[in-house]
């Protein structure tokens, strides 16, 4: 996630700036249809407001989960594209003693654990969230509610001259595998430094504290390698369908992406770093059940399944799978998802512990980062 520490004097700007936010989106849903009735609540007259992110994520989210969440609870849902500038305007309504958003959504996990360090998330109450139970593990972290998996992996083209990649450490074996790469430039660098630790031979559990030293003389004979330090991730998938890189350290999303338009690309979840996108309730709310609610709803594998026909990103609940039309799931399809019994054991994913242990050196992290790609 993109590095979110403003400096102090933008904090009374950027608080000023939430009273005039612009809504990104609402539900055109018919609400009413169902509340109070089947054992739906009755929230009739409440409003959440929800940090969210724009493009088709979005869209899929609307429908899947939004639209049906108001039909059978007659809530309504505001929606507000704040990007980047979340965490700092949490923080500074946090201060003035208010609570500008109820949930925020589509963080990665160091970011939540700084957020939650500052005290801007309320515990979520699994009680309330029963769903939770059903999900990979991860995917509940005390404060958040993981949604949807990213994994990151290794792609390459499957031309003459690109040797195929078997897993993420082959990325870094620059001798074997020559090639044209990219590499996420783009708030990765935790990812970015742990696989290339993994690669050189250190043992998963002994992984953190991660050793900068050792990682910057991995990526140092990787480095000459790179034609692209993508800052998008459009400009990956561009790069990808037109072919001016043979492999590249991604997300499995814009690998699929790419795929679908440039055939010729494909990955393999080997050693992959599988990361959530997460949902979390604001410290503050006075919507506390709404949002838990909502929640609920974005753990159901029957509306994930909707949500994956629209935006084909796994869900975190591997039954969803079940709920899909028939004939959805190809096998094709099926040997992408990372939550069969099949690839369930390919990738890795840091443990709660060792996620709250990067929240708090993430900023230095991304620093030293920077200063390296700079050098």
């Amino acid at each position: 996630m993109r590095q979110w520490r403003l400096p102090a004097i933008m904090l009374a700007a950027l608080t000023a700036a939430l009273t005039v936010q612009a809504c990104s989106g609402t539900s055109d849903s018919s609400a009413g249809k169902n509340c109070g009735t089947n054992g739906n609540p009755d929230y009739s007259g409440r409003t959440i407001t929800v940090q969210g992110w724009g493009g088709a994520v979005a869209e899929a989210i609307h429908k899947a989960y939004y639209v049906p969440f108001e039909q059978n609870t007659c809530a309504k849902i505001k929606v507000v594209e704040v990007t980047g500038q979340t965490p700092a305007l949490l923080k500074a309504a946090h201060t003035a003693g208010k609570a500008r958003f109820d949930m925020i959504d589509a963080w990665g996990s160091p970011a939540i654990f700084q957020m939650a360090g500052d005290d801007l998330l309320k515990p979520v109450d699994p009680a309330k969230v029963p769903g939770l139970t059903g999900l990979v593990p991860g995917a509940n972290s005390g404060v958040s509610v993981g949604h949807l998996l990213s994994v990151m992996v290794a792609g390459y083209l499957q031309k003459d001259g690109v040797k195929p990649l078997t897993s993420v450490s082959d990325f870094f074996n620059v001798k074997d595998f020559p090639g044209r790469r990219a590499v996420s430039n783009w708030g990765d660098d935790e990812r970015n430094i742990a696989a290339a630790l993994l690669a050189d031979g250190v043992p998963r559990d002994q992984l953190y504290p991660l050793d900068m030293n050792r990682a910057h003389r991995v990526w140092d004979r990787v480095k000459p390698s790179v034609k692209l330090w993508y800052q998008s991730g459009s400009e990956l998938v561009s790069a990808m369908v037109d072919q001016r890189i043979d492999y590249c350290l991604c997300w499995d999303g814009r690998a699929q992406q790419a795929m679908a338009k440039n055939p010729k690309w494909t990955y393999t979840l080997q050693g992959g770093y599988l990361g959530f996108e997460n949902m979390a309730m604001v410290n503050g709310t006075k919507n506390a059940d709404v949002v838990q609610a909502l929640l609920q709803y974005f753990t159901d594998p029957k509306r994930q399944a909707v949500f994956y026909q629209g935006f084909q990103v796994t869900p975190t609940n591997p039954k969803f799978i079940d709920y899909l039309p028939a004939g959805y799931m190809t096998p094709e399809k099926l040997k992408f998802v990372p939550t069969t019994a099949e690839n369930k054991n390919k990738w890795w994913t840091p443990t709660l512990d060792e996620l709250k242990g990067i929240a708090k050196v993430k900023t230095g992290l991304e620093e030293e980062w920077a200063t390296w790609i700079s050098s």
